[in-house]
């Protein structure tokens, strides 16, 4: 009797578990800035010829940066011009999504419209640009995915920890892992854009993903079923 009991309160809590999922979906897809603080991150820029190639922090750029401002928005830049960078003028910083709308606290070697105006990179990957995303993040666990052309990376803590290295170059790709549950909790966020456009970065969050409903009560129903065989086989 003891194994039917078992099997019996094992269903039950499954039945609750499907109510429960069925109540409390999966959350939807959401961008990063929606749990990172102020909506706002600090982002450096290294422009030019002879800047790396690799996103990664251990290959930021020595040399003093281009400009340093507080962009406010989503991380989803999209610059999919595909001239491959042989038009200077259909990749720059405007193309990809920074304005003077979503800048703020500018500082650098040159001022904000000719930054606007600056070229991102060009075909052959001997000019290009590392942006460098840090702010606080203040949210549940969730599943990170970064969209890049060319490569990303990102790190949490005062200790930089990896939670994402793609350091690229390469053709437009999905990179993924879990990013712990933070409050105020420093990151930073690399892109580089190489090779010419077209140029891509977007940040998402997702929660876990769980199994559909009908399956969870096929396993229930076979839980009873199993349940049910054993205590005719006892009782007989």
């Amino acid at each position: 009797m003891k194994t039917w009991h078992t099997l019996l309160a094992a269903s039950a809590a499954l039945a609750v578990g499907i109510g429960a999922a069925q109540a409390a979906p999966m959350p939807a897809s959401a961008n990063l800035s929606q749990f990172v603080t102020g909506n706002s991150y600090t982002v450096t820029v290294w422009n030019g010829n002879g800047v790396t190639k690799y996103a990664t922090l251990k290959n930021e750029p020595s040399t003093p940066a281009l400009a340093t401002f507080t962009y406010t928005g989503n991380i989803d830049f999209t610059n999919n011009s595909g001239n491959n960078g042989q038009n200077a003028l259909l990749n720059t910083f405007q193309d990809f999504g920074f304005s003077s709308s979503n800048i703020s606290n500018y500082t650098g070697s040159i001022s904000e419209t000719q930054l606007l105006g600056t070229t991102m990179s060009l075909f052959g990957e001997v000019y290009n640009t590392y942006l460098s995303f840090t702010g606080m993040y203040s949210g549940p666990a969730l599943w990170l995915s970064i969209g890049h052309d060319d490569g990303a990376s990102f790190y949490t803590g005062s200790g930089n920890t990896a939670v994402i290295q793609d350091a690229g170059p390469n053709s437009y790709t999905t990179s993924s892992n879990w990013l712990s549950a933070g409050n105020n909790t420093p990151f930073t966020l690399t892109y580089v854009e190489s090779n010419g456009s077209p140029a891509d970065l977007v940040a998402t969050l997702s929660g876990p993903a769980l199994p559909e409903p009908g399956t969870l009560v096929m396993f229930a129903a076979g839980l009873l079923g199993m349940g049910w065989m054993l205590r005719r086989r006892k009782a007989s």
